[in-house]
Parts: structure tokens; sequence; C-alpha cells
């Protein structure tokens, strides 16, 4: 039997493992997340939901959802925003949190006693006292307190976020301290749109297309926060409550578009945010075992879901390039080959993954001529993978991602181990 047979009989009889469960489940509501079935949540083992209601839904409606959530098994919170408690005058049954972004809002809100909680909104460097003492309000008043991922949360400053963590003794989200939001949920915007957690803004897919279930089994992202004592980079990886903790992810993939790197504004790494690497990443020779000329691929420039962008600028000893100086078509399965295996050794950092190519599945060529000093730009996306096999696709534009690839198609690939780098 050859490889690619055995290769194709192994993807047969084992099928890439299942680990698509999560036990809480944010929602942004809207008509499509509410028409949702709730019998496929609790098949991956949601225990929790947690709806974010705003002004644009009618208030019995979320409460009558809600309630419906509750009667079925799953534990249900209401999250809205403070102008709006007393539409929701009857949440028996229910936990109720309202939204705050002012200690004079909080002051507000300590005296209704139907609220279970507090979420506090950061808005800004020159609101830190101000968010301090709401958060100190808060807990005098035994409210339980959570911390939104507003945008200026996510983009704080370590100078920021070291204000407020000296301010709050061990204060669970400000500093990253004790979220695990992006580890044991995720998070459906109104439109269907799936995230790890509301703050790392990386989709991992859409409702509209796809069920949470089948999502979440094929995400890359979702199974690597699921193992991310392995998967974290350091010094994140180093810490001291390293598993307690796992820094903000949102505001790491924000700042670096890494969504493995350390959080850049956490002051428990502050010596070490020299080794937090940000993309875009054009040093290949320190993912690869390829050297020049035969390395092509010099720069990967965005990692998503399953998902990677990287370029190539056809240098002049290219050992692809025929007599008239212009690009074999050979040279462009090697050029998606590189880009899938940069991908790799960047998501298993201090590694090379050696391997080979095992089968071009499918491969087409637009027959334009690319010559010496053309830069090309590569998408490609791991459709498969279940070690030591892998099968990913690659489209190659000669403009950015922008009108039709020039050459495209998918490979199967197999990594015989992950050597430590010298």
């Amino acid at each position: 039997m050859s490889l690619p047979e055995q290769l194709q009989k192994s993807m047969t009889e084992n099928p890439a493992p299942v680990h698509a469960e999560i036990s809480v489940l944010e929602i942004e509501l809207s008509g499509l997340t509410m028409s949702a079935k709730q019998e496929e949540w609790q098949k991956i083992g949601v225990q929790k939901i947690i709806l974010h209601a705003d002004k644009t839904l009618d208030s019995q409606r979320v409460l009558e959802y809600a309630r419906t959530l509750r009667q079925n098994g799953l534990q249900t919170e209401l999250l809205i925003p403070a102008d709006l408690r007393n539409e929701y005058d009857d949440p028996t049954g229910l936990r109720l949190f309202c939204r705050a972004g002012t200690d004079a809002e909080v002051e507000e809100l300590c005296n209704d006693s139907k609220l279970c909680g507090i979420e506090l909104i950061y808005t800004g460097a020159d609101a830190v006292s101000d968010f301090v003492k709401a958060a100190q309000r808060c807990k005098a008043a035994s409210l339980e307190v959570r911390f939104g991922c507003s945008d200026a949360f996510i983009n704080a400053s370590l100078e920021e976020i070291r204000k407020i963590a000296d301010a709050n003794e061990r204060s669970p989200y400000p500093v990253g301290m004790n979220c695990m939001r992006a580890i044991n949920s995720c998070f459906i915007a109104a439109d269907g749109e799936v995230y790890p957690c509301q703050g790392c803004r990386i989709s991992m897919g859409n409702m509209k297309e796809t069920s949470l279930h089948e999502i979440l089994q094929n995400s890359t992202v979702f199974s690597f926060y699921r193992n991310f004592r392995e998967q974290l980079k350091k010094p994140c990886r180093d810490c001291a409550i390293f598993g307690q903790c796992v820094g903000c992810r949102g505001r790491a993939y924000h700042a670096t578009g890494d969504f493995l790197a350390a959080d850049p504004a956490c002051p428990r790494s502050e010596k070490e945010h020299d080794k937090i690497l940000s993309l875009p990443i054009r040093d290949p020779a320190n993912y690869m075992p390829h050297k020049p000329p035969m390395l092509m691929v010099s720069t990967l420039h965005t990692v998503a879901d399953n998902l990677c962008e990287t370029d190539c600028t056809v240098a002049e000893d290219n050992p692809f390039l025929r007599e008239d100086s212009t690009l074999h078509p050979s040279a462009f399965i090697e050029i998606g080959a590189q880009s899938l295996a940069f991908l790799d050794t960047f998501l298993h950092p201090g590694k090379h993954l050696n391997g080979m190519l095992v089968e071009v599945m499918r491969f087409e060529n637009k027959k334009e001529k690319i010559k010496v000093g053309d830069t090309l730009f590569i998408i490609c996306r791991k459709s498969y993978e279940m070690p030591p096999w892998s099968i990913g696709e690659f489209e190659i534009f000669r403009d950015h991602a922008n009108g039709k690839p020039v050459a495209k198609g998918e490979l199967k690939v197999c990594q015989f181990s992950a050597a430590e780098k010298p």
C-alpha cells in the first residue's frame, strides 16, 4: 500500500477526536441567537448561560426566553445596561447583572435588591481611580463583581493595569488573574459569530452556517485554548500562577496578533516582555529547516483560526526559475507547503516540525508569468489535522488577497517529529 493510500485509510478509520465541550456560554441576544437549538448546547456540556441584552430587545421576550432556558435545566444569568434595569422588574429565578462604568452608577445600583452583581466597564486611563473606587464599592455591598471586556480594557497599557492591580489586592480580572473565559466558555455575537470570549475577537465560525458543536470541534483556537497548559507561550507559561490565570486573551491577541501570546500588559511578566513576539514575523529561518535559496516564504503576516497569511518575493537565485526568469508552476506547491510549515512551527514555539509533503491532492495554475522581484501573497487554511497527518489548502495572489488567485491547491502533509530548536 502506498503512503497516500495509508494516509487515506488512517483518516477513514481514525477520524479527528472530538473535544467540543464547554461549561459556560455567553450570548449576545438577537433574533438569530434566541432561535438557536438549546438541546445542542446541553449536548456539549453547557451548564450556565449568560445572556447579554440591550435596548433593542423587548424585555418581556428576553425574560421569557431566559426562564425557558432555566426550566430546561440551564443556570441562566441576565446582563443588561444599568438604565434598563426598571424594565426587568421581575427577574424571579434568574440572576440579574447590570453594566456600570462609573462609581456614581455603582452607588445607585447598590440599592437595587434584585441585582446579584455588577459588570464594571473600564473606560480609559483617565478613569482608573473611579474604576477602582467603583470596584471597592461593589465589594462593600456584597455584590458580585465582574470586569467587562471593553475596548479601553483590551487596549490598556501596562501602566494602567499596574495601577488597577496595586489598588485592588489580587483583583480578579483587570490584571488577567483568574480570568479563564477563553478557556472555559465561548461567546456568540448577535450576528452568529462565535469567539473564544467577548474580548478575544478571533472568529471560530458562524452559527448561521454551522452548528456550535461542529464549530468548536473544528476550531484550532478552541482546541489550543482547552489544551492551554501545553500551548500558551512564554513568559505566561512560566508564571507562578499559570493554570489559575492565562492573562487576558483578548489583550494578548489584539496587541500581538497571536492568540497564544503572553499578555503584554501583565505586570507579572513585565521584565520578560521582550520575549513576547508580535506579528508580522520576518525571520522564517527560525521557524523552518529550509535554507536559501530553497526557503522562499519570507513573512508570516496574520494567524487566525485554521488560517494564516504569508508572502514570498521571488529572488534571483530561486531554484524554480526557468530560463526566461519566470517561476515554474511547481514552485507554487512548495510555497504553499512552506506557508503551512511556517504556521505550524509558529503555533508550536521552540520546535521545528520536521515532515514531508505526502501528496498534492489538487492543484490549479492560471499560467500567469511570475518574474524575479514579484511579491506573492499566500492564504493557507488547515482543513484537517490528526497528528501526524494534516491537510491544508492554499491560494496564491499577486495582490494582497485581492482578485483571483494565480494558483491554488490542496496538500497532504505528514509531520514526523517536533525536534527542539538549536
